[in-house]
């Protein structure tokens, strides 16, 4: 084991743990990057959700779907990007406190179909996207391929109107192989206008994939 191993190892068992989503130490009232009292406020979808786009809905696709259904055959989120689970999705993206995920992970599993022939992470900046597609292609027993990375001349979507979203995103992503599988689960973290992920999503169809599904962690809010 090398030195900063070990003083990672002394770290985690002297010092307090620091919560991803509140940002304060805390001691036996909680575990894995999180505190006791902001676990107990972790609000994730708990109603009925379109089977299209995972938004709450009262039917089984949603009004928006079918005015306008996204490119993936099927968005699986676990909430909205609020609250304790928006912090928390911080904490894991900024601060790097990704043990915190640890609490998703059967929620996850449970959402996913078990059969996939990859698993594909939307290009990111931060580790977090990556760090879950290993861990999803690992629950599924399914290939991480980094397919798809993103142009040099891309710029960010931050900023930008949902139309602009929609345009700039449809120009900013590029395969890495031309070999692409038929089946296939795209991963991000958050998704704002679904841009991205029908971009990604229709480049990865209109060059061999059958079937194409996404998942997010969060859906912000319109």
């Amino acid at each position: 084991m090398i030195i900063s191993e070990v003083l990672d190892s002394l770290k985690d068992l002297y010092l307090p743990q620091t919560c991803a989503a509140c940002l304060t130490q805390f001691g036996e009232d909680g575990h894995d990057g999180m505190c006791g009292n902001c676990l107990k406020r972790l609000e994730l979808f708990e109603v009925a959700l379109c089977k299209r786009c995972s938004r709450p809905s009262g039917t089984d696709i949603c009004s928006s779907c079918r005015r306008d259904p996204p490119k993936a055959n099927r968005i699986i989120a676990l909430g909205w990007y609020q609250g304790i689970f928006a912090e928390m999705i911080r904490g894991a993206k900024i601060w790097g406190i990704h043990e915190c995920l640890s609490y998703l992970y059967d929620r996850i599993k449970s959402e996913l179909e078990p059969e996939y022939d990859a698993i594909v992470a939307i290009p990111s900046n931060h580790k977090l996207v990556k760090i879950l597609s290993n861990e999803i292609a690992n629950m599924l027993d399914a290939e991480f391929l980094e397919l798809v990375r993103r142009k040099k001349e891309a710029i960010e979507q931050v900023g930008l109107t949902k139309k602009e979203r929609k345009e700039n995103a449809k120009k900013s992503f590029e395969l890495t192989s031309k070999k692409i599988p038929q089946s296939i689960l795209v991963i991000d973290d958050i998704s704002t206008t679904g841009a991205t992920l029908d971009a990604v999503c229709s480049l990865l169809k209109d060059n061999g994939a059958i079937k194409v599904d996404a998942f997010v962690l969060a859906i912000v809010p319109e």
